[in-house]
Parts: structure tokens; sequence; C-alpha cells
């Protein structure tokens, strides 16, 4: 997989964006996020610059983990903060809803006269239907 972006925050924290994941690396050691199991992200701003600044951050929601950064970086780190939402969200709604198999005519056919036979539906009933399924 090609890097798309990478981001170093605070304290030794950074992260390597990917399309399918990212490389959480806290101090050298690397942690692997596939998108698909992340619920989503969140993104605090940093306020200020220099030694009285507040840190901002980027979390991974559900992991435990985040990527703090000084406040001189927010504009990077939102940009992190948009592709990781991005991705999730399209990962999210991609995820194919199981097709429900279509059931031919005649399977439907059949399963209306197990019914008719069981007593279950009127003569009248499966005719109509019948005619409604055969296209008459």
């Amino acid at each position: 997989m090609d890097l798309v972006m990478q981001f170093n925050g605070h304290l030794g924290v950074g992260l390597a964006l990917y399309n399918d994941y990212l490389d959480y690396n806290n101090v050298g050691t690397v942690t692997r996020f596939y998108y698909k199991d992340l619920k989503s992200v969140g993104f605090g701003k940093g306020v200020g610059f220099g030694f009285f600044g507040c840190n901002g951050s980027i979390s991974l929601e559900g992991t435990g983990k985040i990527c703090p950064f000084k406040g001189k970086f927010n504009n990077e780190a939102e940009k992190v903060y948009n592709f990781l939402q991005k991705r999730i969200d399209e990962i999210k709604s991609s995820k194919a809803v199981p097709a429900v198999p279509k059931t031919s005519s005649s399977d439907e056919l059949i399963k209306f006269k197990q019914l008719l036979d069981s007593g279950v539906i009127t003569q009248a009933e499966f005719d109509a239907k019948k005619k409604q399924l055969l296209g008459l």
C-alpha cells in the first residue's frame, strides 16, 4: 500500500495513513488499525503556541489511542482527521447489504400451492396469485 499521508504528533506519537489502514506509532511501537474496524475518530484543536500552549489531539475512538499535537499544527491535524473520517464513512457506507435471494415465479407458485394444500389460503386466492405470478 502507498502512504497517503503522514502526521508527526507530539511526544513521539505519529500516524501513517494508507487507503485501508493507519499505523499508529508511539515512540517506535507501531500498531496497525484498519479503518473498517474503527468506529470513529475525534479531533480537538490545540490552543496557543510554544511552551504554554495546550495540546490538541486526534483520537481513535474505541482504541484508547490518541495522537497529541501542538496548536501550531492544527491545520495539518485537521486534514488528517478529515481524511480519517472520510475513509471510515466510505467504508461503512460501502459495506454491502447482503442481497436477498430472488425467488422465481415457479418457486413462489410452489410456495402458494403448499399454502393451498395446507388450507392456509383458498383456491380463489391461489388462482389469483397464480395469474399474477404468470402474468396472465
